[in-house]
């Protein structure tokens, strides 16, 4: 009798259990979907696979990775459909190996951020993003994660690093594309390389960098729902896994009310380093509680353009441009409290003589952005030469540009002045006619006569 009911029992027991079972299968060769489909696949080692989503949507069948790229094999994922995800602890898109993700949606449809929740793209090998929209509604967990969640646990090859299974130093580029929700849009984990030149990016915290981060472009913003939110917030330990290297080279930061671009984490580590070379930053850089030590040198500012939010003022803004600027750098302000760290052009316009006929231009530009300058119309006045590069780029010191003006002089604007207007030609052609009229009539009389 107990036999049987341990039976009945490991029966019931499987049923239950089956819905959650492994059901992937392996993927050696393209495949384009015919319509929506339920399913989850394993790219094998060796393999150079396309996945043409067609437009219609995958989602898993059961608790696994919707797809899972093993290390030593290629994946293509195209065609502008979806790849889904609903089970908690598993992700969309699990890559070991090198997949180009060039268009499409990635996401995780039933995400809540408590019963439900997970990356929806890990990242384990080389990825690059060409233009995708990655979203999910999980405040919880990330949105892309690069790297390891601990690089030293080698029993979890989904947690920490293990030799053959996932690579060393995983790299993740994303070329354009939208990302939205997650903690973090973009987390960059343990020995994670991340790095992004455009895109939009919007989540509790756009951008999280433990190890090595670039950004040579993109759009970064706050959740504005979260006032505790951050656009990027930079980590470092100790260790080679966890450097918190951040460079940044272009882009738009967007901070919203009393929130900052940037938080520390670890400020009590010396490790970390941020680098700012340009970018446009809509907010106070730091906040109060991470704001770091200026004879700490672990930010250098070589350029951008600074503006802070109405709740914060300006002067935090100025302060930490100025005690961060790299030597010899030029910081400039303008009447609305923008702070420049780079170079202004100044354009003249003169005349012949070297005398203002109209008022200065003045742009200010940051460090090695490129600069350009055009002549203006100027009523009465034709340009005939320049002085100074109309094209060029510069550091720290500034640039003038003149353009020289000489008067048209067909043109009326007075005739004290000038006594060849048209009204004086007129007059001219006018007096000479009358005197021709009276030579005509004279000659005329002394032939009748």
């Amino acid at each position: 009798m107990k036999k049987k009911i341990v039976v009945f029992f490991g029966v019931i027991g499987l049923f239950a259990l089956m819905p959650f079972m492994v059901n992937a299968e392996d993927l050696t060769s393209d495949l384009t979907l015919s319509g929506n489909s339920n399913a989850c696949y394993i790219v094998k080692s060796g393999s150079n696979v396309t996945l043409n989503l067609a437009g219609y949507t995958l989602t898993n069948n059961g608790n696994c990775d919707t797809v899972k790229i093993e290390k030593g094999a290629t994946l293509t994922i195209t065609g502008n459909g979806t790849i889904d995800n609903v089970n908690h602890g598993m992700a969309a898109v699990y890559n070991n190996g090198t997949t180009t993700i060039e268009n499409g949606t990635i996401t995780r449809s039933k995400a809540d951020s408590s019963t439900n929740t997970y990356y929806a793209v890990l990242n384990h090998g080389v990825m690059t993003i060409k233009n995708a929209s990655i979203n999910m509604n999980d405040t919880k967990s990330s949105l892309v994660d690069n790297g390891y969640y601990d690089f030293t646990k080698t029993s979890n090859d989904k947690v920490g690093f293990i030799d053959g299974v996932g690579q060393a130093k995983p790299t993740l580029t994303v070329e354009n594309g939208t990302f939205t929700g997650g903690v973090a849009a973009i987390k960059n984990d343990d020995a994670g390389v991340t790095i992004i030149n455009n895109g939009t990016f919007t989540g509790v915290v756009a951008l999280q960098n433990a190890n090595e981060m670039t950004i040579n472009g993109g759009t970064f913003s706050t959740n504005k729902d979260k006032k505790q939110s951050k656009v990027i917030v930079n980590n470092a330990f100790p260790g080679d896994k966890d450097v918190g290297k951040l460079e940044i080279n272009g882009g738009t930061f967007n901070a919203i009310d009393s929130q900052s671009i940037f938080s520390i984490l670890s400020e009590k580590y010396s490790s970390y380093e941020i680098t700012i070379n340009n970018g446009t930053f809509n907010g106070p850089i730091f906040d109060d509680i991470s704001l770091p030590d200026p004879q700490s040198k672990k930010v250098l500012i070589a350029g951008g353009t600074f503006k802070a939010s109405t709740d914060a003022g300006d002067k935090l803004n100025e302060d930490v441009v100025e005690n961060n600027k790299v030597q010899g750098a030029q910081k400039l302000v303008t009447d609305d409290g923008t702070v420049y760290l780079g170079y202004k052009v100044t354009v003249h316009y003169v005349d012949s003589n070297g005398k203002a006929i109209a008022d200065d231009t003045v742009n200010y530009h940051n460090a090695n952005e490129t600069y350009k300058t055009t002549p203006i119309s100027i009523s009465g006045y034709t340009k005939t030469s320049v002085k100074g590069n109309e094209l060029g780029k510069s550091t720290y010191d500034n640039v003038e540009v003149t353009y020289v003006y000489s008067k048209n002089t067909m043109f009326r604007e007075s005739t004290t002045e000038n006594p060849n207007t048209l009204d004086n030609i007129g007059l001219f052609f006018v007096i000479a006619t009358i005197s021709l009229l009276g030579v005509g009539v004279t000659f005329n009389k002394l032939r009748k006569d």
